[in-house]
């Protein structure tokens, strides 16, 4: 158990430079501490070398117990992109380094790449201004070296950050939205195609930037998008979660929500989906929780905070699918001391909640 005081810090502050009000601030300070359970992780991963950040899992298609929590480690020489078995070990000699800053990583399953259906991955390389596709489990790189995003913008609005992968429910097209950590306060995101040719060869088409952004000193990372219903969700780290459709002819925002239950940073959000419920899980940064929220009526209905043992959590997936350890599916989401952890999902979703 852990004890949150959310006027400690500040009352500690005052009582430097101001003793008289001692008493008061402390006083203050008791009163609006609250215990609160934290989930602890069923397993965390190896560390990385540099930074974790964010995690996608990819479920082997015969055999469970192979599958395996994809992770990329920030760094601007040695950045990397590393994969876990579901006891967190790294898999040896599965892996990539060397690269400029990936920050977030995505996956598709029942890619036709020439004459081949495989699974594949996205990451961002931010400082690369790229993004990158491997091969999995293999994770190796089929992408010719990588596809700049953002072409013909100004540098500083070129580094792309989070990746989300949407397969178009109409013509069966894979397609990755695509976020920065600098851009305009309309046409934040930008929209691409993924195709193969008939020899194998990857090619990225741009459709379309589209996506408001509150501006200030906040940035857009986080992306997911609920392929079954067309709409793509989107963190406004200072703002608020925001939603818009997948289809490229809609460019106005479907609605927003979470404007007051953040602490400051929105960040990663992974989407369950069960029982005609669509739930949206979302890292409430600074305050080391995650806000659950239902969407209903093209709203989001904040439902409760979980406390977990992750600190200042970017990214997090989610996989309803039994898995060895993981009965009742499983939650993964980063931490700040270079690892990820493991969750129990249905312990997640049930989890203790505050007001």
């Amino acid at each position: 158990m852990i004890v949150l005081c959310p006027t400690v810090g500040k009352g500690l502050f005052v009582i430097k430079l101001m003793n008289r009000y001692l008493l008061i601030l402390i006083g203050f300070s008791l009163m609006s501490c609250q215990p609160i359970n934290k989930i602890e992780p069923t397993v965390i991963t190896d560390q990385v070398p540099h930074d974790s950040d964010d995690p996608a899992i990819w479920l082997h298609p015969t055999d469970l117990s192979k599958s395996l929590i994809i992770g990329t480690d920030k760094d601007e020489i040695d950045g990397g992109v590393y994969t876990f078995d579901l006891s967190g070990k790294k898999v040896q000699n599965v892996f990539q380094r060397g690269m400029a800053y990936p920050n977030n990583v995505d996956i598709k399953t029942g890619f036709i790449k020439g004459n081949d259906t495989i699974d594949i991955a996205v990451s961002s390389e931010r400082e690369a201004n790229k993004i990158r596709i491997y091969k999995l489990p293999e994770l190796t790189f089929i992408d010719q070296g990588g596809f700049e995003v953002f072409e013909g913008e100004d540098q500083s609005f070129r580094r792309p950050m989070g990746v989300a992968f949407h397969t178009n429910p109409n013509t069966g097209d894979t397609e990755v939205f695509v976020s920065r950590k600098q851009g305009p306060t309309d046409g934040y995101l930008g929209h691409y195609i993924i195709s193969s040719d008939s020899l194998g060869i990857l090619h990225v088409d741009h459709i379309r930037n589209f996506g408001k952004f509150s501006g200030g000193s906040g940035e857009i990372e986080a992306i997911a998008v609920d392929s079954n219903e067309e709409i793509v969700y989107y963190s406004d780290e200072a703002c608020c979660i925001r939603a818009y459709s997948t289809r490229a002819d809609q460019n106005n925002q479907l609605f927003q929500f979470g404007e007051k239950e953040f602490t400051e940073d929105r960040e990663g959000i992974a989407i369950y989906k069960a029982d005609g419920e669509t739930k949206l899980i979302i890292s409430n940064q600074q305050e080391h929780a995650f806000n659950i929220y239902t969407i209903k009526n093209l709203s989001g209905v904040y439902e409760q905070t979980v406390y977990l043992s992750t600190n200042e959590t970017d990214g997090c997936d989610l996989t309803p699918t039994p898995l060895p350890g993981f009965p009742n599916g499983l939650f993964v989401a980063m931490s700040d001391d270079r690892t990820f952890h493991y969750y129990d999902l249905k312990e997640l979703l049930t989890g203790n909640v505050t007001e």
